[in-house]
């Protein structure tokens, strides 16, 4: 079975490179510019994991994790927040709304994928 994963981020290189990295090791990519186009897709569609971005214009990835946990089908799906932010009250804020794990920006892609093998 492939795994499927919704990368959340506004910055389209950040986006397409992460998403080029991961369908070489055989994910199933979609990719969302901001947080209200990516609850539009999880509501449409299932996905097995989420990586979202914190600095997003419109909704940034605090108010899409906290609207994603009060989506039905949404609840349960792991998220790891990858972002340049880190703050610790940030990092608190994004486990306390729901979030599973935390990875800094610039990431490594070997500890990246550990992370997220962890929650599939």
């Amino acid at each position: 079975m492939t795994t499927t994963v919704l990368i959340v981020d506004d910055n389209e290189m950040n986006r397409d490179v992460l998403s080029r990295r991961l369908q070489r090791e055989g994910y199933e990519v979609s990719t969302a510019e901001d947080g209200v186009k990516a609850l539009s897709m999880m509501s449409a569609e299932a996905y097995n994991i989420v990586l979202l971005d914190i600095m997003m214009p419109d909704m940034d990835g605090f108010e899409t994790l906290t609207n994603m946990r009060n989506l039905h089908n949404c609840k349960d799906i792991p998220v790891i927040m990858l972002t340049s932010v880190n703050e610790m009250d940030d990092v608190k804020k994004c486990i306390d709304l729901g979030a599973n794990d935390y990875v800094l920006k610039p990431y490594n892609m070997d500890d990246l994928k550990r992370r997220m093998e962890k929650f599939l």
